[in-house]
C-alpha cells in the first residue's frame, strides 16, 4: 500500500508492537466485532515480527471458504 501511496488501515500490518499496549487482543476484539466480512491469510510469513496469533485466531475461529496454495479465505459472519 506504502508504494502505491495507499493509506494503511488498521488490519494492514499485524507484526508485534504496531498497535501499543495489548495490541494482540485489541486486533482480535476488533475482528470479532466486525460482521459479514472475509479475511485473506497468506502462509508465507517467517518473520519474527508477524503476529501469528491472530491469524491463528482467524484460523480457530472463522468459516475456512477458499483455499489455494498458501492463501486462504475465511468468513466472519
Amino acid at each position: 500500500k506504502i508504494s502505491n501511496d495507499m493509506e494503511i488501515e488498521y488490519y494492514d500490518l499485524i507484526n508485534y508492537g504496531n498497535n501499543g499496549y495489548n495490541g494482540t487482543q485489541k486486533i482480535i476484539d476488533k475482528l470479532d466485532n466486525e460482521k459479514d466480512v472475509y479475511i485473506i491469510t497468506v502462509d508465507n510469513n517467517t518473520t519474527i515480527q508477524f503476529n501469528y496469533y491472530i491469524v491463528k485466531h482467524v484460523i480457530d475461529n472463522y468459516k475456512l471458504v477458499e483455499e489455494k496454495e498458501n492463501i486462504r479465505v475465511y468468513y466472519k459472519e
